[in-house]
């Protein structure tokens, strides 16, 4: 199977969307001038503080916003693959805003975008309510690049193992993950934990990509800690807290190895859990 390299930018949102973005393309540009990698990734919601006072100010049509235009530009610029997160605004409806992965080819196309299933709700420590504000999307995600099919969901998607398995299930080799997960609660409990038990459970190189901490102008607290995780579920490369680009070479041949020595998907006993997921 194809090799490639990949890019992880973990960069710092503000107040500003315009700066935001010039922000996020200065690093793309930085990171393929150093790296010449095939595919690169942004963070959830990256052209903006993740709170929900900012995502209909911030939200955009798709492909023809601020943001889609610079991403699908530089994509071009560049020859790359470009996977980043957004507010998207329904065409039909204005109000209606989903959290939005969206995906753009070498040729500066937009190839297919992902609306987030799950929506946070969470009444803990950091309490957050996304559906007071956004519509969920209803299905998976995924796209090629050359014989390698690469998954797309985000963030609170990957909570649900029924989720991943359909990805699974499809045949992905790669999940790519834009994560917006707090400091206090989620990032340091879960943050590892569930990257590396997904990439393990679907066997498949599996990319977190976060905001860098942002305390100082967002009541909601980015984690950091962008990471990349092999078939095996190991940590193959991880950033800390602040603005970073993380670098790794995936061979494909691995998800294939862990999928020979682990045969996972062949002891799989649906006649069971049909029988209790159907309730």
């Amino acid at each position: 199977m194809t090799k490639f390299g990949m890019c992880l930018i973990q960069n710092f949102s503000g107040t500003d969307k315009t700066q935001n973005e010039n922000r996020a393309m200065d690093l793309i540009r930085r990171a393929v001038q150093k790296y010449r990698p095939r595919l690169v990734a942004l963070p959830e919601c990256f052209n903006a503080p993740y709170i929900n006072e900012a995502f209909e100010p911030n939200a955009e049509l798709v492909p023809t916003g601020s943001t889609c235009m610079k991403m699908s530009s530089i994509a071009k610029e560049l020859g790359i693959y470009l996977v980043g997160g957004i507010m998207e605004r329904d065409p039909k409806n204005p109000k209606t805003i989903y959290n939005t992965a969206t995906v753009w080819g070498p040729d500066g196309n937009l190839i297919t975008k992902h609306r987030k299933v799950h929506l946070y709700d969470f009444y803990g420590a950091v309490g957050f309510k996304e559906s007071a504000t956004l519509t969920p999307g209803n299905d998976i995600t995924t796209f090629m690049i050359d014989d390698v099919k690469v998954g797309v969901a985000i963030c609170y998607d990957i909570s649900s193992p029924e989720f991943m398995m359909c990805y699974k299930m499809a045949g992905v080799d790669l999940m790519v993950v834009p994560m917006a997960y707090d400091h206090v609660c989620w990032g340091p409990k879960f943050w590892e934990l569930i990257g590396r038990a997904r990439a393990f459970d679907t066997q498949v190189y599996f990319a977190e990509i976060s905001g860098a901490r942002n305390t100082d102008i967002s009541k909601y607290v980015l984690y950091g800690y962008t990471h990349l995780v092999d078939p095996f579920g190991h940590i193959m490369v991880q950033a800390a807290e602040q603005e970073e680009v993380l670098h790794a070479e995936l061979d494909f041949d691995e998800v294939k190895r862990a999928r020979r020595e682990i045969t996972k998907t062949a002891h799989r006993r649906t006649d069971i859990y049909d029988r209790y997921l159907r309730k």
